[in-house]
């Protein structure tokens, strides 16, 4: 789809794209997009339906409206932008090798950016599941050296978790470069779309859910490690026993508080 978009709806787009399955207020669009100048009552209306003009009938629904709060966008959406190609040199494929890991082979593309691929797969004989996140060229490491670097940090002060996702190798000598790491299930988003799964949790669940998460996040903090960037797509849901299992992943943002640590370990 290439439509034409106003700046301003454009900007209201780019802020439902960045914070997909969650509800963006009316306030935090008004904010980010006018910066604080004066926002009459029906500026924010009237842009979101030049927006959904230009998505046309079919895309337009893509967008949900929550009266007197705000909107957010639910389903799955790909951001190309003009004139820029997501199309990488690593030319990684369903049933291939894990480069560098002939033990596994790659089953799924779990998501692809401009920065790289993340694949899910599986080991030839165990069955053992792992996620390769891969640079597609050595300027893009930076999220995968930080991310590796704060799951070390998490590892050796908090041990095994079942709550924080672990980093188990990586690559960054020579390319492909990757991150190695344990599988942790799908994604928030998708876990609870799928069949109705979060619809379907009473209300114990879904508060023992969200104490998994919390707990995780305030174990990282006791270790001064911010994840900066929470967010469903950042969050792993897992069957553990009868129930199920949260689990915090993706500290490619992250930073420390306190980068003395680095030096204890």
């Amino acid at each position: 789809l290439s439509v034409d978009i106003q700046p301003q709806s454009a900007r209201i787009l780019g802020i439902l794209l960045k914070h997909r399955g969650e509800v963006v207020t009316r306030k935090a669009l008004e904010e980010q997009v006018w910066q604080g100048r004066f926002v009459g009552e029906n500026v924010l209306a009237s842009a979101m339906t030049r927006l959904r003009t230009a998505l046309g009938e079919s895309n337009a629904g893509l967008i949900e409206a929550l009266p007197k709060v705000g909107y957010r966008i639910t389903t799955e959406v790909q951001r190309t932008a003009v004139g820029q190609s997501y199309d990488s040199p690593l030319a990684l494929a369903v049933g291939q090798a894990a480069p560098e890991r002939p033990g596994f082979v790659l089953d799924r593309l779990l998501g692809k950016s401009a920065a790289g691929e993340a694949w899910l797969a599986s080991h030839r004989q165990t069955k053992a599941l792992r996620v390769f996140k891969y640079a597609a060229n050595a300027g893009q490491l930076t999220s995968l050296k930080r991310e590796a670097t704060l799951s070390r940090v998490l590892y050796e002060q908090l041990g095994e978790r079942p709550d924080v996702l672990r980093i188990l190798d990586w690559n960054f000598e020579r390319a492909p470069f990757f991150l190695e790491s344990q599988y942790g299930g799908d994604n928030l988003l998708g876990w609870a779309e799928h069949q109705g799964r979060l619809a379907g949790l009473a209300i114990e669940q879904r508060l023992e859910l969200f104490r998994q998460i919390a707990q995780a996040v305030a174990a990282a903090h006791g270790v001064a490690v911010i994840h900066k960037d929470l967010k469903p797509a950042n969050i792993l849901i897992r069957p553990q026993g009868e129930g199920w299992q949260a689990m915090l992943a993706d500290f490619g943002s992250g930073r420390l508080s306190d980068p003395a640590r680095l030096i204890e370990l």
